[in-house]
């Protein structure tokens, strides 16, 4: 064995012999492995490149179909855009796809065919040659693909109008002479969101290797859920998908996308070639993706050089210290510990690694038990949305193994109606970096659909990148059929409702029947001979029968609204008069109870408006009434002012108020502020919750504002039309006169001050008698307007002290209705003028007329005075009702006319044959011959005649339309049961008036 001397002697000897050859045999090899390792890292760089590749290629056909999805979708936003507006024109279609090429450049055209009749075929010829299309006609092909005139069937989808001008050749071509377009046609029949059909030369002017002609139904709301859709015609377009790959940013990742295109020729560097396919309709057309040399251009290239460079690098300097241990044998010790220390160091790290190693596989058992726990699915993905990852839990549910659901596989599980849109919606996230949420049916391994909730979040890194996505599936199945379930409900609920209201309608009527007697027979009952105590007890039959009426319109209104057949009429009125009117009707009930009732229109408020008067009195009437109700003392003021065509009128009283707990509640219907107020007041709590309904008709809203025990103020707003403006009844003969104006109230005698003021007089207000006389005692009047309830003096103590003091001013007495017959005496007593409050303009301007002389406009508002009814009529009457019968004879007698009575229409119809009535008063609902059949027939036999008998309906219906219905079937006029005697003169006035008017002619 040798000792220690000789080893090292022989070590020196070894040292000394290897100095030489050992540098370059280093070199030789580290040369070697340099290039070994640069072709190695060349190799995994090229599958990179191939892999990113194909990850860039496969997303670019999905932004493809994408592309082509969107657009199918914009094609059926047209199409239901046009169903409902109903194009009928080409200024309209033109409209309505105005940016249609700019928004979807890949439809090369567009095409509207409406599906028309066989007997609207020469109407729509004639419309389409006005708008310019002057040798439009409905065509088709024969045997030879030439164009002649369509033969006769049953509809016709001829092309009206077409978007570019490029295909007009294609205008008036019949889509259903054509086998393809028929079989297209009869899908879209079937319920399909859209058909397709292969080429045809009539429209394949580009003739595109991949356009294709899509077809989607133009349809009509059906009328209920069980009804299906009507078809008024097809949209027709060319998609070409070509178009669509060729996206602007197409090229900036070397990529070209090619669509059943020839020029792959041109493409493919570095023999990277990605095929796929895209779906366009039921059309499925293959896709080329090819690299091109600028794909590579934006790939990694220089790694392999920096290796080969490193490897070189490391060679020199294993050389380099090769050479400094041959010159010092210490360094080399010293590197040898130093590599002794990095052992020990590879050691530690290579212990932790496996401690990491084991923690992870921990971590991920967890979660994979949390993943089976869990009732939910689910699933991760990579940052480009494709599943790389074993989704256990979602092959649990689907039943789908590892490989079915790579990539987008996953897909297959969806629905296959939701299918597109789950991939697109899915996309799109992936793409802009954005959660994901979407509700979608998941098929269950044994085949069922289940109704899931679709959420999904980015996984950020530090920099913001994505790294990868997780989300979860919420089955929601049982959520969505309760919810159905309760749709389900609330139609049926909703139907029940509308029954009720119709019902209501039909019982409002026959109730209203009997109602026009009970009326009727009480008011000519009054007009007789009656002791004291006979007439106490039909006065109060009269009034419970209007109460009674009250409550039954009040019914019958909000039975209209809750079906939905109340209409507004749009007729010219006077605003002023109307409101005058309304007030003049409750100003007996406010007097009786000491409350001064006050009418305040702003001078900007027009006088004559376009809309519904009688709805607008109806509100004013419930809102005035209310507040007349509820007050004991004190005032109820009306204010109108106009902004624009919205008008702004306000209720204000000093009555009880309304709690604001409360304040919500009374304008719903049977709903009062307080229960005992209907056993205290009356009504039925209906009125505000009808005045709610008619402003919001009348394109307004309504309001309250109230302090309990310290009044209300009831606000609405409506929208009126201005109509033509009649001679004004200002009061021009004031004009330059000095005028005092004595009332106690404010808002009263503001009023008047600024109508008398408006018209050029020098007003002066006071608030007492006492400085009225005063006022006359010292200065000259010429008029004096003085209201006859004021504390003492009122003002016929002003009048008395006018007359001592021998003034000449006119004098005009302002008082009430509740004391109109005894002011009228006292004031003729005293020879002076009077007028009733609340004040109506067009009574002052009489009163002023007869005081100071002829009014200017005189012949204007003689011009629309009533007729001079001085002579008879001879009526006949078509009533079934005995009662009714009777009524309508003592009232008709009574106002002067000649009367004949009659059972049926049948009756009717034979006496009007015989004997030339002046008019008719039909009722509508008679035996053996209804009113609408008797007046048929009667206008059929006048057609031969040459002659014309008005006739009239009396009907107890008066839901909205009723009254168009009886003009429609040839009625003059129309009144409702119960007939009140000023309704019955009012339509026999129109009659006579019409009668003078066709005599005067020549």
């Amino acid at each position: 064995m040798p000792t220690g001397r000789e080893m090292w002697k022989r070590s020196k000897a070894w040292w000394r012999a290897m100095r030489r050859p050992f540098p370059i045999l280093t070199l030789a090899i580290g040369l070697a492995l340099s290039i070994a390792a640069t072709l190695l890292v060349r190799r995994i760089e090229h599958r990179r490149v191939e892999a990113d590749f194909d990850r860039v290629a496969t997303a670019r056909i999905a932004q493809v179909q994408h592309a082509i999805d969107e657009h199918l979708g914009r094609l059926e936003s047209l199409a239901s855009l046009l169903a409902q507006s109903h194009p009928g024109h080409w200024a309209e279609f033109r409209r309505h796809t105005r940016r249609w090429s700019e928004q979807s450049p890949a439809f090369r055209w567009l095409a509207w065919a409406p599906k028309v009749p066989d007997w609207d075929r020469d109407a729509l010829r004639q419309r389409v040659r006005a708008e310019g299309f002057a040798q439009f006609e409905v065509q088709e092909l024969d045997q030879d693909q030439q164009r002649m005139v369509a033969s006769s069937r049953a509809h016709y989808f001829p092309i009206c109008y077409l978007k570019p001008a490029d295909y007009a050749a294609a205008r008036g071509f019949d889509l259903s002479s054509s086998p393809p377009f028929q079989k297209a046609l009869k899908a879209l029949a079937g319920g399909a969101r859209y058909a397709t059909v292969a080429r045809d030369s009539i429209f394949d002017v580009a003739r595109s290797p991949a356009a294709t002609l899509i077809l989607v139904p133009i349809t009509d709301a059906p009328h209920s859920p069980q009804s299906p859709p009507h078809s008024t015609g097809v949209l027709v377009a060319s998609l070409d998908a070509s178009l669509l790959a060729r996206t602007k940013n197409a090229n900036d990742l070397g990529l070209a996308v090619l669509v059943r295109s020839d020029e792959l020729s041109s493409y493919g560097a570095g023999g990277l070639r990605k095929r796929g396919s895209v779906r366009v309709a039921d059309h499925i057309y293959p896709v080329t993706v090819p690299a091109t040399p600028s794909f590579f251009d934006t790939q990694t290239r220089w790694i392999p050089n920096v290796i080969f460079a490193g490897g070189l690098l490391f060679t020199v300097i294993m050389v380099g210290g090769w050479l400094r241990l041959s010159q010092d044998r210490t360094l080399l010790e010293r590197r040898t510990n130093e590599l002794s220390k990095a052992k020990g160091d590879l050691v530690g790290y290579l212990q932790d690694r496996k401690r990491a190693e084991s923690a992870m596989r921990h971590s991920e058992e967890r979660y994979r038990s949390l993943g089976v726990a869990s009732s939910n699915i689910i699933w991760i993905t990579n940052p480009e949305g494709l599943v790389r990852e074993d989704l256990f839990t979602w092959r649990a549910f689907t039943g789908q193994d590892q490989d079915a659901i790579r990539g987008l596989g996953w897909l297959d599980a969806v629905h296959p109606e939701e299918r597109a849109d789950m991939r697109a919606a899915w996309q799109t996230a992936v793409v802009a970096h954005e959660s994901f949420e979407q509700e979608c049916r998941l098929v269950r391994f044994d085949g069922e659909f289940r109704e899931f909730e679709v959420r999904g979040v980015p996984v950020k890194g530090a920099e913001g990148e994505v790294r990868e996505w997780i989300g979860n599936c919420t089955d929601i199945t049982e959520r969505k059929e309760a919810e159905r379930q309760l749709r389900r409900a609330r139609l049926v609920a909703e139907s029940a409702n509308r029954l009720k209201s119709e019902f209501l309608a039909n019982m409002s009527h026959e109730i209203r029947t009997p109602m026009n007697a009970i009326l009727g027979m009480t008011e000519l009952a009054l007009e007789t001979e009656l002791t004291p105590e006979q007439g106490e007890y039909i006065g109060s039959v009269q009034t419970a029968a209007e109460s009674l009426l009250r409550i039954i319109n009040d019914i019958l209104d909000f039975s209209k609204i809750e079906a939905g057949k109340l209409e507004l009429e749009s007729i010219p009125f006077d605003l002023r008069e109307t409101v005058a009117q309304s007030l003049r009707t409750l100003a007996v009930r406010a007097h009786q109870i000491g409350i001064e009732l006050v009418a305040d229109i702003d001078d900007s408020v027009p006088d004559r408006l376009m809309g519904d008067p009688n709805r607008l009195r109806q509100v004013l009437l419930n809102l005035v009434g209310n507040a007349i109700k509820f007050t004991e003392k004190g005032e109820v003021v009306v204010t109108i002012a106009a902004e624009g065509e919205e008008f702004r009128v306000t209720v204000r009283d000093t009555g009880i108020g309304i709690p604001i707990d409360k304040q919500d509640d009374i304008f719903r219907a049977f709903t009062q502020a307080d229960g005992s107020t209907t056993r205290r007041y009356g009504g039925t709590g209906l009125g505000l919750a009808i005045s709610a309904q008619l402003v919001g008709l009348m394109g307004g809203r309504i309001g309250v504002r109230s302090t309990h025990g310290e009044g209300s103020t009831f606000t609405f707003t409506a929208r009126f039309g201005i109509a033509e403006r009649q001679p004004d009844l200002a009061l021009p003969l004031v004009s330059g006169l000095r005028v005092l104006v004595c009332d106690d109230n404010d808002v009263c005698r503001n009023t008047l001050t600024r109508m008398l003021r408006a018209s050029g007089a020098d007003v002066v207000p006071c608030a007492t008698g006492a400085e009225a006389i005063e006022k006359f005692a010292s200065d000259t009047f010429h008029m004096a307007l003085l209201d006859s309830v004021m504390p003492k003096p009122d003002g016929f103590d002003v009048l008395a002290a006018i007359r001592r003091l021998n003034h000449r001013a006119e004098v005009v007495v302002l008082g009430e209705t509740l004391e109109q017959k005894a002011m009228m005496r006292l004031c003729s007593e005293k020879d002076v003028a009077w007028v009733v409050k609340p004040i109506r303009q067009a009574e002052l301007v009489r009163v002023l007329t007869q005081t100071f002389g002829e009014l200017r406009a005189k012949d204007e508002v003689n011009a629309h005075a009533a007729p001079d009814q001085s002579v008879g009529l001879d009526i006949l009457v078509a009533e079934d009702t005995p009662l009714n019968q009777r009524l309508a004879l003592h009232l008709l007698k009574k106002l002067g006319h000649e009367v004949t009575v009659v059972d049926n229409g049948r009756e009717a119809l034979e006496a009007t044959a015989h004997h030339a009535y002046d008019v008719v008063l039909m009722d509508v609902q008679m035996p053996e011959m209804s009113g609408f059949e008797a007046t048929a027939a009667i206008r059929e036999r006048e057609r031969t005649s040459g002659e014309f008998l008005p006739i009239v309906a009396m009907t107890a219906h008066a839901m909205a339309g009723y009254r168009e219905k009886c003009l429609a079937v040839g009625m003059n006029d129309y009144i409702t049961k119960p007939i009140r005697r000023p309704a019955l003169i009012a339509a026999l006035d129109r009659v006579a008036a019409a009668q003078l008017s066709t005599e005067a002619q020549p």
